[in-house]
């Protein structure tokens, strides 16, 4: 399976960007941005100056930036507000060259229309600045592939796409990833790489190594595989409370995936 492999800031979020992209770039060479420290490198307020030197911060530590985490504020105003979030942080990217930018839907399911529309309005700007707005699963109006499919249909393909999360699927609404994957995988452009682990109690922690979870990622990697995807994957959780261990588990994770791969 052709793919990219890499990984979010997000297992290093106890740290400052800059210290949590360098972690990341000693095992990796394309990354995403997500919190550290919560707060994201890039957002909303940030210049189009700010956006490349925050690229700049990666790039000097040898990680290509695949992605970026979207913030849309206003979409619950309407769709015109929603859009013009949208088209902004489209604007960050682009000045960033990072290809991807990664919304999470809504909760509010009376919003699922006003959403749906403002993501219909910007992905062609998106496609003209030479970036995707990707949507993953995160419960609401996204807990479904099939709903994840619908709103694909909704927007189009030109500047727009989904991101498969496995770990989601199981967090937010116990579903089963596998069976998930296969109404997403012929819009699939990333996947955000997510276990997840229920307790006794049935209380679910997707922040665990990958492998060590419910998730049955090769037949869930198998069925993108049947729809050719080959965009990246980007591990979004591996657990460990402190940077050294955190570091240990992203080595493993790499191996895990990249023997995985190849097989597929």
């Amino acid at each position: 399976m052709q793919t990219v492999l890499g990984a979010f800031t997000r297992p290093w979020t106890m740290l400052p960007y800059p210290d949590a992209m360098w972690r990341l770039g000693r095992v990796f060479s394309a990354g995403g941005i997500m919190r550290c420290q919560g707060r994201l490198a890039i957002d909303l307020d940030s210049t189009e100056e700010e956006a490349r030197a925050a690229a700049d911060v990666a790039r000097e530590r040898g990680v290509a930036l695949l992605c970026m985490l979207a913030q849309a504020p206003h979409v619950a105003q309407s769709a015109e507000a929603g859009a013009a979030d949208f088209r902004r942080n489209v604007d960050l990217a682009a000045a960033a060259a990072i290809p991807h930018i990664l919304a999470t839907g809504i909760g509010d399911a009376s919003k699922q229309a006003v959403y749906i529309e403002a993501l219909r309005l910007a992905a062609p700007y998106a496609a003209e600045r030479g970036t995707t707005i990707g949507l993953k699963p995160h419960g609401g109006i996204t807990a479904t592939g099939a709903d994840c499919r619908r709103i694909a249909e909704a927007v189009g393909r030109r500047g727009f796409g989904l991101w498969f999360d496995p770990g989601n699927f199981i967090h937010y609404d116990g579903l089963d990833p596998v069976r998930e994957a296969a109404p997403m995988a012929e819009y699939c452009v990333g996947v955000c790489l997510k276990d997840c682990r229920r307790d006794e109690a049935g209380k679910p922690n997707v922040n665990i190594l990958p492998g060590t979870g419910e998730v049955d990622f090769e037949a869930c990697l198998r069925t993108l595989a049947k729809a050719d995807f080959d965009g990246p994957m980007l591990i979004e959780c591996l657990g460990g409370a402190e940077p050294d261990e955190v570091d240990a588990n992203a080595r493993q994770a790499k191996e895990y995936f990249e023997a995985m791969l190849r097989a597929i």
